[in-house]
């Protein structure tokens, strides 16, 4: 009876073994093929915010980008973690040359569905088109040159926004400082 346990148990380990060993190679073989989709998929966001030929890092921690084309400053997109509803919202929020903002992305959201993951839908991203920072959410509609209306049912979310917009308008003054246009 314990020869048949260890047995047992002996072969209980050897299966967790190869299994351990084969999520380990997918990882290895995979990992390096989701950072790239990562990456194109954060490009493709960026050129929909910013009409720009190229984007390049201009800060040491590669969260603010400068959109150029033939060597023109065209704006910047920022890359942001925000605190929403639930988990967190990572965001990359576009600039004009003059830092009006041109729009979010939402890269990544764990939000409730029909409320706070709204905020990833173009219409959502469209109203803050010319906004400028700093920008407040506001509730009830009519939202002024500096405030945008708030998602209905989504407090939480819209001032993860707020916060996510605000935080890259200030990482953009930062690093590009008075290079291009300071907010009026």
């Amino acid at each position: 009876m314990l020869k048949k346990i260890i047995k047992l148990g002996g072969i209980l380990c050897l299966i967790g073994l190869i299994t351990t060993l084969l999520l380990a190679a997918a990882n290895y073989v995979t990992k390096p093929i989701i950072e790239e989709n990562t990456k194109n998929n954060e490009n493709l966001s960026r050129r929909s915010l910013v009409e720009a030929e190229e984007f390049n890092a201009i800060d040491d921690e590669e969260t603010v980008y400068e959109g150029t084309t033939d060597g023109e400053t065209k704006g910047y997109c920022v890359n942001v973690e925000t605190a929403g509803y639930s988990t967190g919202l990572k965001l990359i929020v576009g600039f004009d040359k003059d830092l009006a903002v041109t729009g979010i992305k939402v890269i990544e959201s764990s939000e409730t569905p029909g409320l706070g993951a709204n905020a990833s839908k173009p219409e959502f991203s469209d109203s803050l088109k010319g906004k400028k920072a700093p920008i407040k959410a506001k509730k009830g509609g009519n939202a002024g040159d500096d405030e945008f209306d708030a998602l209905s049912g989504a407090t939480r979310t819209s001032e993860g926004i707020e916060k996510g917009i605000n935080e890259a308008y200030e990482k953009v003054l930062a690093v590009a400082g008075d290079k291009e246009a300071k907010n009026d």
